[in-house]
């Protein structure tokens, strides 16, 4: 395949991923509110989920959050396996830091638990978690060539 048309595909395939995101992010939590017996409605508005309701008598155990995040990384990393064997590096980019956000996310759900601090300081948290496991997780799958050429890192 031809760079153009690679970088071409590439860029097709980063596009489609927040779409891709979105609809792993909300349905996992479906899954997990379901799983939790809880009755979960699921909101559809034109290509992509608003959102994911529950009504329930009791509280939403922190176990739910847990679940519906291994949900969502476990439907992401076969996503993330075969944009690398496809050699799309944009697109496996934009994955592995989609599952940075989702791991963040639980941060960010729980807030609650942390309602003393202002919300300039849960923001820089959310983006410094998300920004360092992206950066950990891009480190150990790339074995071919060093991290990034600015720092001369060299991959595991």
């Amino acid at each position: 395949m031809s760079l153009t048309k690679r970088l071409a595909v590439d860029l097709a395939a980063s596009a489609a991923l927040p779409f891709l995101a979105v609809w792993l992010y909300e349905g996992a939590n479906w899954v997990a509110m379901a799983c939790q017996g809880h009755p979960a409605t699921f909101t559809v508005s034109g290509w992509l989920p608003l959102g994911v309701a529950a009504v329930s008598s009791g509280e939403v155990s922190p176990f739910t959050k847990v679940l519906q995040i291994a949900l969502a990384l476990s439907f992401l990393f076969p996503f993330i396996s075969l944009l690398g064997r496809a050699r799309l590096a944009v697109a496996r980019t934009l994955a592995v830091s989609t599952a940075g956000v989702f791991v963040a996310s639980a941060y960010w759900e729980m807030l609650p638990a942390a309602y003393a601090l202002p919300e300039t300081i849960h923001t820089i948290v959310f983006l410094a978690g998300a920004s360092t496991l992206s950066f950990v997780t891009l480190w150990a799958v790339d074995r071919q060539r060093p991290f990034h050429p600015a720092m001369g890192v060299a991959a595991r």
